[in-house]
């Protein structure tokens, strides 16, 4: 059998004919308007919701809409109700809580305690660079400060704590604390016979520094276990040690001649090192009450400080004693006789209670200048030659 031939399309046929393609494309094409249709009302919708929020919470009327219902009126009834819920004045433990900070805010809190100063040796190196010295024929010049260790505030000290101090006196002076013009050594005093007592005595510093008394039997000085001198390398510095009836220290520094700023600038330099080493030791430094040094010793104030010129006045000693008292006096000095020359005096400066350091200082150089000239005029009264005395 002859198979049959599939039927044959004209062109005019094939032209008319849509392809299968766009049939689907078509039909696709038709979908997609049909949701777009239905998916513009719902956007429509949702974006007119939220407007009508954003209008309700700014407050403003929302737009009328159809089918849209606006929103209720809060009665004023209501709002009350809402006003006491979140009212809080009425809440007892808030009141508490409130009324102790208003206690606390009108309390007035107590001044924070002031750091109390404690007093210290008041001059300062540049008061000493401007000070003058002397310009008169002065043998020498002595200044000192007493002192009296907080951390051993008894009255009467036991041997055992003298030698504490004088122990803890010795480490300090030493090279671990001290530079090397303060360095020296320590004699122990109660330790000597007086033959060996009066050797030490014969040196220069004790007769500049005004100690020449120690050589005495009647000085005064108990040299008891725990006492001693320390005497630095260039025998310009010593530091008695429980030598005294009541003071712990004595440090002294003494020159030849009439260089008194010297002399004051190295005892500064001395008592400023001496009492870091002692706070350092004993995390306390001297026994004071308020601004004042304490201290039994009489003409001196709180500064506890003592300054004297070793003068030679020839011309004086021609004079009644009462002379030199009196001139002495005006001055502003207390003087005494000194040593066995004839002639040969300590001027102990006087003090007041409202001095300074500064101010003794400077009262010190303008009164010994002052006895100089009264001198000079002595000698030539007396008709003495200083320069044919002999050596002093």
């Amino acid at each position: 059998e002859k198979k049959k031939e599939p039927a044959q399309v004209s062109k005019e046929e094939k032209k008319d004919a849509p392809a299968e393609g766009d049939k689907k494309t078509d039909e696709q094409g038709k979908t997609d308007d049909k949701e777009q249709k239905n998916e513009t009302p719902q956007s429509q919708t949702n974006g007119t919701a939220d407007g009508d929020v954003r209008n309700i919470n700014s407050g403003s009327k929302p737009k009328k809409g159809k089918g849209k219902k606006e929103p209720k009126e809060v009665s004023a009834e209501t709002l009350k109700m809402l006003e006491e819920a979140w009212d809080v004045s009425k809440d007892l433990e808030l009141n508490k809580v409130l009324n102790k900070a208003r206690l606390l805010a009108a309390t007035k809190l107590p001044p924070p305690p002031e750091k109390k100063k404690e007093p210290k040796f008041n001059i300062s190196t540049d008061q000493l660079t401007k000070l003058k010295n002397p310009t008169g024929r002065i043998e020498a010049c002595t200044a000192s400060l007493y002192r009296n260790l907080a951390a051993y505030s008894d009255k009467e000290l036991s041997t055992a704590k003298r030698k504490e101090i004088a122990a803890l006196i010795v480490k300090i002076m030493g090279v671990a604390y001290m530079p090397e013009d303060l360095t020296g050594y320590y004699e122990d005093m109660s330790k000597k016979n007086q033959r060996e007592q009066l050797n030490i005595f014969d040196k220069e510093v004790f007769y500049n520094s005004a100690n020449i008394r120690l050589r005495e039997p009647k000085s005064g000085v108990e040299w008891k276990e725990g006492s001693g001198i320390y005497i630095n390398n260039y025998e310009n510095l010593i530091i008695s040690v429980n030598a005294q009836k009541q003071e712990q220290l004595k440090m002294t520094s003494a020159e030849t001649g009439h260089d008194i700023r010297t002399v004051v600038m190295r005892l500064k330099k001395a008592i400023v090192k001496l009492e870091e080493s002692i706070r350092s030791l004993t995390s306390r430094g001297f026994q004071h009450k308020g601004q004042a040094f304490i201290h039994t010793q009489e003409g001196l104030h709180s500064h506890a400080f003592e300054l004297s010129f070793i003068v030679h006045y020839p011309g004086f000693s021609k004079e009644e004693e009462k002379v030199i008292k009196n001139s002495g006096i005006k001055a502003g000095f207390n003087v005494q006789k000194y040593g066995k020359r004839d002639g040969v005096y300590e001027l102990r400066l006087s003090q007041k209670p409202d001095d300074t350091i500064e101010g003794l200082l400077n009262r010190a150089v303008k009164g010994v200048d002052t006895l100089t000239a009264e001198e000079e005029v002595l000698e030539k009264k007396h008709n003495i030659d200083v320069e044919k005395l002999h050596d002093y």
